[in-house]
């Protein structure tokens, strides 16, 4: 994927543009416990006791806000699990009735969210070329600006975006994300001729839990194509709102925020895959 990432950032350049349960006790096997129990870890969770019994692989969270963006975690390391595994957690899902390659959606009533979506398997469909970008971002804006209060900070990548969000209904807002999708889905596979492929990842929601962790993530937003590698600067990325941000606060008052919200672990494990 990193060789991807390359040759989609060389394209830029040149272009001018700037995965059933194994047994009664409902457990699954070792190797997929080890796997999701160091994600646990990783993330910093810890596990509690649920009336619901989920495998003791899994995070035993309460799917309530701030941790709703934990199976968007383990789905982002579908990839990683083999096809036994892919099927206990299918199962396990079903059993819970949760939608088996999505994450729940939880409104926690509170108001600013960071949205993301990634192309299945983290394909290069958005950036199938310059023109679908711009189409593409046009049309997103407009999604985002009908069904929030406002946009704080945005950025389009080839195969993922994120967008930091106020919402009173963030529900309707990944509703409106996912009919934009489906969309978008047979617009672009009608195009390129692959009827059926699944083209997107459902979006997904983030709630903002302080005003660190919102400062974090504009950051991180406007950072992001820095961090994959697609070019050295924020405002060398035309599809991003890094600078409208920097003439709005200044450069000076952005580098402060810069140091004074780091985000170095920002992202670990679920935005990595990303390139």
């Amino acid at each position: 994927m990193i060789c991807a990432c390359r040759r989609w950032s060389e394209a830029f350049r040149r272009s001018g543009a700037r995965r059933s349960i194994r047994n009664s006790k409902n457990r699954l096997k070792p190797t997929l416990q080890l796997k999701l129990r160091s994600l646990t870890l990783e993330l910093g969770l810890q596990p509690i006791n649920e009336a619901t019994s989920a495998p003791t692989c899994l995070p035993n969270l309460i799917l309530t806000s701030p941790h709703a963006h934990c199976f968007h975690v383990l789905m982002y390391r579908w990839r990683k699990l083999d096809e036994e595994e892919r099927r206990q957690m299918l199962a396990w899902r079903q059993r819970m009735q949760r939608p088996l390659h999505s994450p729940r959606h939880v409104d926690s009533g509170q108001r600013h969210y960071l949205i993301t979506a990634a192309c299945f398997e983290h394909m290069v469909h958005i950036g199938y070329s310059l023109e679908r970008m711009n189409a593409f971002t046009e049309e997103w804006m407009r999604c985002l600006e009908a069904n929030s209060m406002r946009v704080a900070a945005w950025v389009v990548l080839p195969n993922h975006y994120h967008a930091l969000v106020a919402s009173r209904d963030v529900t309707a807002l990944l509703q409106a994300l996912g009919r934009l999708h489906g969309r978008t889905s047979f617009q672009w596979n009608g195009q390129e001729q692959t009827r059926g492929r699944q083209v997107w990842c459902n979006a997904v929601e983030t709630v903002m839990k302080s005003f660190d962790h919102h400062a974090a993530t504009l950051n991180y937003i406007h950072h992001n194509p820095v961090k994959h590698g697609y070019v050295p600067k924020w405002t060398d990325w035309p599809w991003s709102s890094a600078t409208e941000y920097l003439s709005e606060v200044g450069r000076d008052e952005a580098e402060r925020l810069w140091k004074l919200h780091p985000i170095e672990r920002y992202g670990a494990g679920w935005d990595d895959a990303h390139h």
